[in-house]
């Protein structure tokens, strides 16, 4: 008897709880918007190119020990954001995170918003000089690409997200809500005293952003198996890792 009515008693909770869940479904609503069509701003391609092999041609290699970090190489890149994009660094306010991790802040013209958080990390792993097509710190530009250690993880998306930046700022474009650059200096060793250390700056300060565009996935060709044509993969969040073989 006693255990029927266990039985009963575990079936109802589980009924319950799933009816709960399903309800919640109900009332969750879409959260797409209609957004308008915006003309694009050209882009000088070669100047951008240009400025993503100068960022390259920095060693800013990551290590586990900050003893054996080369100080020398991140705060010559420092210095070479400040050179490079000076509307920037006059129009947002620049904080250092434990030395080299950098946090910027456009105040937007409806500060009570919540802000967007941009976020690109500029270390690199090492880059031993055999096996490259041209020196991994050189920043070669030939044949259409920019090469070099960082061109693809992360310094692309950090100079992206400057140049776009710089630019608007140019064409006098002020953002309803504050847009917050985050970049970190250790994201190859484990984002300990950079990204880490950020959001906990951002959490003491009770800020919450709307959303996080981070360094995502990358549009491929001949990745995936039977596809010919181009895949973009979407990282929607880091939460584990998953390896699937079909």
């Amino acid at each position: 008897m006693l255990k029927k009515l266990l039985l009963a008693l575990v079936l109802l909770t589980l009924v319950g709880v799933v009816g709960y869940a399903a309800y919640r479904a109900l009332l969750l609503q879409s959260q797409s918007h209609e957004v308008p069509t915006v003309a694009l701003v050209r882009v000088d391609a070669a100047a951008a190119a240009d400025g993503l092999s100068q960022a390259i041609g920095v060693p800013t290699v990551s290590n586990a020990d900050p003893a054996k970090v080369d100080a020398g190489a991140f705060r010559y890149f420092h210095r070479f954001l400040q050179a490079r994009f000076v509307r920037t660094h006059q129009a947002l306010s620049v904080e250092t995170v434990n030395d080299f991790g950098l946090l910027y802040t456009w105040k937007g013209s409806q500060p009570e918003l919540p802000p967007v958080l941009l976020a690109a990390h500029f270390d690199v792993v090492p880059a031993p000089p055999e096996g490259w097509t041209h020196p991994p710190f050189d920043g070669v530009i030939a044949d259409g690409f920019v090469w070099g250690r960082g061109a693809l993880d992360d310094k692309n998306s950090m100079m992206a997200i400057m140049e776009a930046v710089e630019a608007l700022i140019q064409l006098g474009y002020q953002p309803r809500r504050s847009l917050l650059l985050a970049f970190g200096h250790d994201e190859e060793v484990g984002g300990e005293r950079g990204a880490k250390a950020i959001a906990a700056r951002l959490a003491e300060r009770g800020i919450k952003a709307s959303y996080t565009l981070d360094e995502g996935g990358a549009v491929t060709r001949g990745v995936v198996a039977g596809v010919r044509r181009p895949v973009a993969s979407l990282m929607a969040g880091e939460k584990g890792y998953l390896s699937v073989k079909l």
